[in-house]
C-alpha cells in the first residue's frame, strides 16, 4: 500500500515530465514546490485547529505542533532531495511517503472540525475521516523502513529486501484493517458512534489479529535493522559511511514501536510515546539527509560505537543493581538501607570495571577491522621497545593495516617534506592527506588513498596509535640530520686544516727557508771576499753561515711537521722518507696508488705517530706499516715487537690523539697491546 503509490507516482511523474533533448524532468521541482506548499497548508491547517482557542479540552498543543513537525519533515527533505538530485528515488519515496502521512493527519483534523464547527448532525460516511488515520497509523513505522531498503538508488536489492518490504506492508494493511473492521465503535472525536466499517464476525478476532499484526511488524522492522547491518559489513567508502547514518534510521521505529505497545497495555504515558515517536521521525529525516548530502558529518561511527558501549553497559548495571536489591531485600528485609547501598556499589563496580571489556567486546564484534588494525600496531610498538621491530617498518605497516598500497608518509624539515627513508619528497596532490600530531606539534603528514576518507574512524584510530612510533621517526631523522651537519662541520674543518697546513708549509718553504739559504749563500760569499787583513772575521761568519744552516734545518722539521713535502708524491713517498731518519729499522709496505690529500697527510700523522710511540715507548727491534686500498676504504697498520701494555688515556696522549684525527676524517683506531707482545695499531679511513 506504502509502495505502490511511491512507485506509481514517481513513474507517473517521470514519464509525463522527461524533456527528451535534456535527459531530465522537466516539472520535477514544480512537483516538489506542490507538495511541500499542500503539506505546509495542511500543517498550517492543523495547527490553528489544535489552538488552546479552538480545542482546549482534546489536544495538546505544544504536543501536536511536534507531530506536525515531524510530519512535515520528510516532505521538505524529499523535496530538497529532488531539487538537488532529480533522478533520486529515495527523495521522491520520502515526498510521497510524507505527503500520505500528512493525508492521513488530515483526515483526522477534519474529523474534529466536523464535530467542532458542522451544525447540526455529521453525516455517517464523515466517519471514516476518523476511523482510517487510526486504523493506518502503522505507516508512520512503514516509511521508515521504505527509506531503508530503497537507498541510496530506489531499488530493492535482493528478494530478502523485497520479502522484508512487502511484509511491512501487509502488516500495516492487516492492522488497518483490524482497527477499521474489528470494532464497534469510531474513535474520538465519534466516541459512541457506531463505526460503519465494523464487521460483526470479526470482532472475537480483533484482539489476536491485532496483537499477530503489531508482532509482525516489530519482527519485520527488527530484519530490517539486520539487513541494514549485513549491507553495512559488505559496504566500502562512501556508501559505508551513507548506510551507517541509515542504520540510525533503521533502530528507531522498532525501538518507538515497543514504546507504543507499551502505551496501549497501559504501562506508559501515551503521551510519552507521542514524543518518542515525533522525535524518531525527525532523526530518521535528518539521518536520510546526511546519508544523501554530508554523510562524513559529525563521525557518525563513533556516535554508534559508543551508544552500543554504553547502552550494554547500563543495563549490565541495571541488571546487577537489580539483582542484588532483590538479593539484599531477601537476606536483610525489605526497604533495607543496606540492601541499597550494597546494590548501589555493586553496580558501581561493575560499571568501572566492565567498561573497558565492554569497549572491546563491541569493537570485535561492530570495528572488527578497527579492532584488528590498533591490535597490530600495539603488537608492533611493543616489538619495537623491545628491539624486536625497526622504526623504518612504521611505514610498511601502516599501508599493511589499512590496506592502501599508495600510503605514504613525510616528515616535516627545513628543508621541507623528506620521506621515512631521508629523501626529499612532496605530498602526492593525487592522494587524501591527514596530518598526524603528537604532544601537540604535527609529527607527520599521511598520504592515502581517498577512499579511506570515507572510514575516518579507522583512519583516526590508526593514525592515533601510531603517532608516538612516527613522532620518534620524525625524531632520529632529525637526529641524522644533525649528525650529518656535525659530520659536515667536522669534514670542513678538517679540510681547512689541510689547508691551513699546505699554506704555512708553502709559507716556509718558499718564504722564510729560501731567505735564510740566500742569507747563507750571501755570508759564504762575503766570506770568499774578504781581503787578506780581514780574514780574522772568517771563523765568526763560519758559525753564523752554520747557524743558518740549522735554522734551515729547524724550518724543515717544522715544516715536515706540519706536511711533509714529500707528500704531494704520495703516501708511500712520504712513509719512505719517515724510514730513513728512523733509529730502527721500519719497513713500509703501501700500495702506491693515490687518495685524496687531506686522507693522505691523515694517515702519514697516524702511522708517524705510531712509528714515534713504539720508538719512544716500547723499545722494538723493529716496525712494521703496512697499508691497503680496499675499495673505498684505506687500511693501515702498524706493528712493533716492543713491550707492549699501551693504554689510551682522555688526556690528550698520542693514542687518544691518533683516534680523534681517524674519527675526523669518519674512520675509526683500533689499538691491541698486550705486556710483552707488542702493539697494533689498525686505522680505517673512508675514501668514496
Amino acid at each position: 500500500m506504502l509502495a505502490t503509490p511511491c512507485w506509481l507516482g514517481y513513474s507517473a511523474l517521470a514519464a509525463s515530465s522527461y524533456d527528451l533533448g535534456m535527459n531530465r524532468p522537466l516539472y520535477a521541482g514544480m512537483a516538489a514546490w506542490a507538495a511541500v506548499g499542500l503539506s505546509v497548508a495542511v500543517s498550517a491547517g492543523d495547527l490553528w485547529l489544535a489552538m488552546p482557542l479552538h480545542l482546549p479540552a482534546t489536544v495538546d498543543p505544544w504536543l501536536h505542533a511536534l507531530g506536525v513537525l515531524a510530519r512535515l519533515a520528510p516532505v521538505v527533505a524529499g523535496a530538497l532531495i529532488v531539487l538537488r538530485r532529480a533522478h533520486n528515488r529515495v527523495g521522491w519515496t520520502l515526498l510521497v511517503c510524507g505527503t500520505l502521512v500528512i493525508a492521513l493527519e488530515f483526515c483526522r483534523m477534519a474529523a474534529v472540525a466536523l464535530v467542532e464547527f458542522l451544525p447540526g448532525p455529521v453525516p455517517p460516511a464523515a466517519y471514516a475521516l476518523a476511523a482510517v488515520p487510526q486504523a493506518f497509523f502503522g505507516l508512520v513505522y512503514a516509511w521508515p523502513v521504505a527509506i531503508v531498503l530503497l537507498f541510496p538508488d530506489g531499488r530493492l536489492s535482493g528478494s530478502v529486501d523485497r520479502w522484508c518490504f512487502r511484509g511491512v506492508l501487509g502488516a500495516c494493511l492487516v492492522l488497518g484493517v483490524a482497527g477499521l473492521a474489528g470494532s464497534p465503535l469510531t474513535p474520538a472525536p465519534y466516541e459512541g458512534r457506531a463505526n460503519v466499517f465494523h464487521v460483526g464476525w470479526f470482532a472475537p478476532y480483533r484482539e489476536g489479529v491485532f496483537a499477530a499484526g503489531w508482532l509482525v511488524l516489530w519482527v519485520l522492522l527488527v530484519a530490517n535493522v539486520v539487513l541494514v547491518i549485513r549491507r553495512l559489513r559488505r559496504a566500502t567508502g562512501e556508501r559505508r559511511l551513507q548506510l551507517l547514518w541509515l542504520t540510525v534510521a533503521a533502530v528507531l521505529p522498532p525501538v518507538s514501536l515497543v514504546g507504543c505497545v507499551l502505551a496501549l497495555t497501559g504501562s506508559l504515558n501515551m503521551r510519552y510515546v507521542d514524543i518518542a515517536v515525533s522525535a524518531a521521525q525527525l532523526l530518521v529525516v535528518a539521518a536520510v539527509i546526511v546519508a544523501v548530502t554530508k554523510h562524513g558529518l559529525y563521525g557518525i561511527e563513533r556516535l554508534i560505537n559508543r551508544t552500543l558501549v554504553y547502552v550494554s553497559l547500563t543495563l549490565l548495571v541495571a541488571a546487577v543493581y537489580l539483582a542484588v536489591t532483590v538479593g539484599g531485600g531477601l537476606l536483610a528485609g525489605a526497604g533495607s538501607s543496606w540492601g541499597t547501598a550494597l546494590a548501589t556499589t555493586a553496580a558501581a563496580v561493575v560499571f568501572f570495571q566492565a567498561r573497558t571489556a565492554t569497549q572491546k567486546i563491541i569493537d570485535r564484534r561492530f570495528a572488527s577491522r578497527r579492532y584488528a588494525a590498533v591490535n597490530a600496531m600495539r603488537e608492533y610498538t611493543a616489538r619495537l621497545h623491545r628491539g624486536d621491530a625497526e622504526l623504518g617498518d612504521i611505514v610498511p605497516l601502516l599501508a599493511q593495516v589499512l590496506g592502501d598500497a599508495s600510503l605514504r608518509a613525510y616528515f616535516p624539515s627545513e628543508a621541507g617534506w623528506r620521506t621515512i627513508d631521508d629523501r626529499p619528497a612532496e605530498p602526492d596532490p593525487g592522494l587524501a592527506h591527514a596530518p598526524v600530531r603528537f604532544a601537540g606539534a604535527q609529527v607527520a603528514l599521511i598520504g592515502h588513498a581517498v577512499a579511506l576518507s570515507y572510514e575516518p574512524e579507522l583512519v583516526r584510530s590508526v593514525l592515533g596509535e601510531a603517532a608516538g612510533t612516527l613522532a620518534m621517526a620524525r625524531l632520529q631523522l632529525q637526529v641524522k640530520h644533525q649528525l650529518d651537519e656535525v659530520k659536515a662541520s667536522r669534514e670542513r674543518i678538517v679540510q681547512a686544516g689541510y689547508q691551513e697546513r699546505r699554506r704555512l708549509e708553502r709559507d716556509l718553504h718558499d718564504g722564510a727557508q729560501q731567505r735564510l739559504v740566500a742569507l747563507g749563500i750571501s755570508l759564504r760569499r762575503l766570506q770568499h771576499a774578504l781581503p787578506p787583513g780581514a780574514r780574522v772575521i772568517a771563523p765568526a761568519l763560519d758559525t753564523a753561515v752554520r747557524q743558518v744552516g740549522e735554522a734551515i734545518g729547524d724550518l724543515r722539521a717544522i715544516a715536515a711537521g706540519i706536511r711533509p713535502a714529500r707528500l704531494d708524491d704520495g703516501l708511500r713517498a712520504a712513509l719512505d722518507d719517515l724510514t730513513q731518519n728512523s733509529p730502527i729499522p721500519v719497513e713500509v709496505n703501501v700500495p702506491d696508488g693515490r687518495i685524496a690529500p687531506e686522507l693522505e697527510a691523515a694517515a702519514y700523522f697516524i702511522v708517524c705517530e705510531a712509528v714515534t710511540n713504539a720508538v719512544k715507548h716500547a723499545a722494538p727491534s723493529r716496525v712494521i706499516v703496512r697499508g691497503a686500498l680496499d675499495g673505498a676504504t684505506l687500511k693501515m697498520s702498524v706493528v712493533d715487537d716492543g713491550r707492549g701494555g699501551a693504554v689510551a688515556d682522555d688526556k690528550g696522549g698520542g693514542l687518544s690523539g691518533m683516534a680523534d684525527r681517524a674519527r675526523a676524517h669518519g674512520g675509526t683506531l683500533v689499538v691491541r697491546s698486550r705486556p710483552g707482545s707488542g702493539t697494533t695499531v689498525e686505522v680505517v679511513l673512508p675514501c668514496g
